[in-house]
C-alpha cells in the first residue's frame, strides 16, 4: 500500500468527515466503523476521490468501496 495514497485518501474523508468521526478513520476502516460515513457522505466521498485522483467511479465500482482498504485498492488499479 502506498503511504501517499492513504494521505490521499484520508484528506478527501476529511473534507467530508468531522474531526471527531475521522478518529476511526484508518487503513482497516469500513462504512460500519466511521459514524458519519453514511449514503450521503459516501456520495461526497465518492465524488471527492473522483477529483482528488482523476478517476471515474461508476455505480458497479462504488458499491464495492465501503472500507478504506477497498478505496486504496481500486485507485491502486486505476493507477
Amino acid at each position: 500500500m502506498s503511504s501517499e495514497i492513504y494521505e490521499r485518501v484520508a484528506r478527501v474523508f476529511r473534507s467530508v468527515l468531522t474531526d471527531q468521526q475521522m478518529l476511526a478513520f484508518n487503513l482497516e476502516a469500513t462504512m460500519d466503523d466511521v459514524d458519519g460515513w453514511d449514503s450521503l457522505s459516501f456520495l461526497s466521498t465518492i465524488v471527492g476521490l473522483e477529483h482528488e485522483f482523476g478517476v471515474r467511479i461508476d455505480g458497479l465500482d462504488a458499491i464495492n468501496l465501503t472500507s478504506v482498504a477497498n478505496i486504496i485498492t481500486f485507485v491502486q488499479s486505476k493507477s
